[in-house]
């Protein structure tokens, strides 16, 4: 039983099934500037019937965020990332198992009246 759990434990770190997401990264204006507040929404994807994971962050004075989530492990499932803040465009990226570990740098875009 114990080489049985040993064997199962090595196959899911071999095939990156670690039930853990996370991403972290920056948003910026239009002209490099940090944006300070700005609501980082990150959610698991799936019909909408089923229990996902959601967390909601603000962005620090440096503009900077991080947020993961603990899920059931699969590299198929998909995430949703949002980050809004009031006069600004919503942005919004799908994160999956290929992208989820990279550093992301957000540019919000301002809204025009």
């Amino acid at each position: 039983m114990r080489r049985f759990l040993v064997l199962l434990f090595l196959v899911a770190i071999a095939t990156g099934c670690d039930g853990h997401t996370s991403v972290k990264g920056r948003v910026v204006d239009e002209d490099g500037k940090p944006v300070a507040g700005a609501k980082v929404e990150f959610k698991e994807d799936g019909p909408d019937d089923a229990l996902h994971g959601r967390l909601e962050r603000k962005t620090d004075e440096q503009g900077q965020f991080s947020v993961a989530l603990t899920h059931a492990p699969s590299k198929k499932i998909t995430f949703t990332l949002s980050v809004s803040k009031e006069g600004f465009e919503t942005f919004r990226e799908t994160v999956t198992s290929e992208n989820r570990n990279q550093a992301r740098e957000i540019t919000l875009a301002r809204k025009v009246h």
